[in-house]
């Protein structure tokens, strides 16, 4: 009640989703109300189309444009959803998924086994468990980072290919641009030049974002002062 209030107060709207009777999760502006402390009415809504034809996404993207925020904003307000308790968009229409499953980057601090193993075998326990549930909603973000890319492109489309073959429900979030070049549906971030818009979009990206990462760190040609 107070989290509906406060969202109130910085104009996010709150309604309660109707039931479908077939697997989707397809929504209208719908917001990630964990920023609501830091970001207030600075939140950008997006739209979820999630349906029988295209269950799996892959979510690619320049760093700080908005890819995990999206998954988060999709991940709640499921969880409200499956509370029983209003979720934060103008309108939605959700199927009741039995479970939900989420794979984040562990804190390499707490790795046994080195981080991109204990990670790789995070990721193959929860493929095993999902076999299991049919309609489940199955959310990633970023795994593999910790290894190089070539290794890193192949596992992750080895264990995408087989999520989605399954028929599983889910949103795959990296930076790894070209996983967004297959045959799974794919989503990305829009810009504006060097500006972030926070805004998600159908399709692929037409080129990576090495280059933003350069500037970032001022090692593009301008920044070291080179023709």
């Amino acid at each position: 009640h107070s989290l509906k209030k406060k969202a109130y107060e910085c104009n996010i709207p709150s309604c309660y989703a109707s039931i479908s009777d077939i697997p989707c999760f397809i929504a209208n502006n719908v917001f990630n109300i964990s920023l609501l402390d830091t970001k207030k009415d600075k939140i950008v809504p997006n739209d979820v189309n999630f349906t029988e034809k295209q269950k799996f996404f892959i979510l690619t993207g320049a760093n700080s444009g908005g890819k995990t925020s999206y998954l988060k904003a999709i991940a709640i307000n499921l969880l409200l959803f499956l509370s029983g308790c209003p979720i934060f968009c103008s309108k939605a229409n959700i199927y009741p998924f039995s479970k939900i499953f989420t794979h984040f980057c562990s804190d390499e601090k707490n790795t046994k086994n080195g981080s991109f193993n204990d990670e790789y075998l995070n990721i193959k326990s929860l493929f095993a468990i999902t076999n299991d549930f049919e309609d489940c909603f199955i959310f990633l973000n970023e795994p593999l980072t910790t290894t190089n890319s070539d290794k890193a492109v192949a596992l992750i489309c080895q264990l995408v290919d087989s999520f989605y073959e399954k028929g599983r429900f889910g949103l795959l979030v990296t930076h790894f641009h070209s996983i967004s070049n297959g045959h799974i549906p794919a989503l990305h971030v829009v810009n504006k030049g060097d500006l972030r818009t926070y805004k998600i979009a159908n399709g692929s990206e037409s080129s990576s974002y090495a280059i933003d990462i350069l500037k970032k760190y001022k090692l593009d040609n301008d920044s070291l002062g080179c023709d």
